[in-house]
């Protein structure tokens, strides 16, 4: 009679130390290497070589920011031309919140506090994790702004 209410305990304390397995795995900080489209091509939002980073601590908490590869502006910071303040913005994204992980669907969620794109705020975003390792973590946004499609974020820990 009591082993069963045992083998249940265990099994929920096994799946509980995986996915704090795999959420202490993500903790840290990770420099983005490359952003490719649903059809594995650069994003043309952010051009060939983005940069950005992407945070998460111990505690839930979440930070991204991701630049996009634009020239550099002759204005002064508080004086951009048209043009220059449109290539500053178009393609970034910064956005912070919680996360949550969910080892059985391989998946990490956002739940957006604040963002850039202010439309992103008080929704949970999930991506699919694709690799996580002590190195590399990538993952995939399966539903991209409005329904674009995809797109792949592969990311290196930054030490």
């Amino acid at each position: 009679m009591r082993a069963i209410p045992t083998l249940v305990l265990l099994a929920v304390f096994a799946a509980t130390d995986a996915t704090a397995q795999s959420a202490k795995q993500l903790i840290g900080t990770w420099r983005l290497v490359e952003i490719k489209g649903g059809d594995g091509k650069a994003d043309p939002n952010r051009g060939a070589r983005p940069s950005g980073l992407i945070y998460y601590d111990a505690h839930g908490n979440m930070a991204a920011q991701i630049m996009p590869d634009r020239p550099r502006a002759k204005y002064a910071v508080a004086q951009p031309t048209p043009e220059e303040a449109k290539a500053a913005i178009t393609g970034y994204t910064a956005y912070f919140g919680t996360y949550t992980v969910d080892e059985e669907k391989k998946t990490v969620t956002y739940k957006i506090v604040s963002s850039s794109f202010p439309n992103w705020e008080g929704e949970a975003q999930t991506r699919v994790i694709d690799t996580l390792t002590d190195e590399e973590f990538g993952n995939t946004n399966p539903n991209v702004a409005g329904g674009r499609g995809s797109a792949s974020n592969r990311y290196k820990r930054v030490k």
